[in-house]
């Protein structure tokens, strides 16, 4: 529990450090997002999880806006960022239904992920926007894959 407590500082601080250095307010208002659902995550109560539950899809739903939204583009960013938020939110959507396919559609999340980090590899200079808050998105989907396997 400690190790998880540490996980959910240190994102926090990651957050909160890309939340004063974008200049873009649809990227302030997702990282705020994501550092009030992460830092909800440290409390047992089930409220407050149902809480940060709401808060996560919604921040997905917002990567989702900002993924359609912004002009020239590049059509991979856009695809990475639309895969990545649309089979979170699936998986969301299945594990509150309780659907039985909810351990391969988390799975699926490992390709965005692998784009998530080639991008930031391509082209590290030109992410300053995205990439806090595809990272931390990218980083609950690898700790959901790993809960569930």
């Amino acid at each position: 529990m400690i190790t998880f407590r540490i996980i959910i500082i240190l994102t926090c601080i990651y957050a909160l450090y890309n939340f004063f250095r974008v200049n873009d307010i649809l990227s302030k208002v997702i990282l705020g997002l994501q550092v009030l659902f992460v830092g909800l995550l440290s409390f047992e109560d089930e409220t407050i999880k149902t809480v940060s539950f709401i808060l996560f899809n919604i921040s997905l739903l917002l990567i989702l806006v900002y993924a359609f939204t912004r002009e020239h583009f590049n059509p991979w960013k856009k695809w990475i960022m639309v895969s990545l938020a649309g089979i979170l939110l699936l998986g969301n959507f299945f594990k509150y239904l309780q659907f039985p396919y909810v351990e391969l559609v988390s799975k699926l999340a490992v390709l965005p992920i692998v784009g998530v980090a080639y991008l930031s590899y391509k082209y590290p200079t030109r992410m300053k926007n995205e990439f806090g808050f595809l990272v931390i998105t990218a980083a609950f989907a690898l700790i959901n894959i790993l809960r569930i396997s």
